[in-house]
C-alpha cells in the first residue's frame, strides 16, 4: 500500500483594524480556496490519484468592540 503522510496545513487568520462600514454594503468579502490530492487504493489492486480543489465565497459583517474601565 502506498501511504503519503499529510502535511498540517498552517493556522491562518486577520486581524481586522477597522469595522466593515468602511465597506461597499458594509461587509468584508473572503474567498477560501483548499487543494487536495486524494490518493486510493482498491482491493482489486487498481490505484490512482484525484487532485480537486475547493472554493468558496463569503461576505460578512466585522464590528467593533471597545472597553471602557474605571
Amino acid at each position: 500500500m502506498n501511504t503519503r503522510k499529510g502535511v498540517e496545513s498552517p493556522d491562518c487568520g486577520h486581524v481586522y483594524q477597522q469595522p466593515s462600514t468602511r465597506e461597499p454594503g458594509e461587509k468584508c468579502k473572503v474567498t477560501a480556496t483548499a487543494y487536495w490530492d486524494v490518493t486510493w487504493e482498491a482491493s482489486t489492486g487498481e490505484q490512482g490519484q484525484i487532485p480537486t480543489t475547493r472554493q468558496t465565497n463569503v461576505s460578512f459583517t466585522v464590528g467593533e468592540l471597545q472597553s471602557v474601565g474605571s
